[in-house]
């Protein structure tokens, strides 16, 4: 067997970027980019130094709030709960718009007769929800 490599992960922000990029410009851009990168692992080494204080296995966001605010535990429950399910309705959206002209672009025209529910964007989010 080959040798294997670790792939990177390529999310929607990286695919998004060069739209940002031309409608900013190049220098607002790029110090989005970085200002994001900056804030990002500032927020990981804040997250990294409160863990410290927990058990290992057993940190969460809800335990490291409880030990920074204890009162907003709960109320940094709700915005991670969310921003979750935000997430879950976005990737509905894009599935929803998304799969029908897949299946179209596999299936001949009148290829599924009786079928043709799977060209339908509401088929589509029912069955992934």
């Amino acid at each position: 067997m080959g040798e294997q490599r670790n792939q990177p992960v390529v999310g929607a922000g990286v695919l998004a970027m060069p739209l940002a990029l031309s409608r900013m410009g190049i220098v607002l851009g790029v110090f989005v980019i970085l200002w994001s990168g900056l804030t990002a692992g500032f927020g990981l080494y804040l997250q990294t130094k409160c863990a410290r204080y927990l058990d290992r296995g057993a940190s969460s966001f809800f335990a490291l709030s409880q030990i920074t605010y204890p009162n907003a535990a709960v109320v940094f429950d709700a915005a991670i709960a969310v921003k979750c399910f935000g997430v879950g309705v976005s990737y509905l959206i894009i599935i929803g718009d998304l799969m029908p002209g897949v299946v179209q672009g596999f299936v001949e025209e009148g290829g599924l007769e009786g079928a043709g529910f799977v060209f339908e964007r509401r088929f589509w989010v029912t069955g992934f929800m």
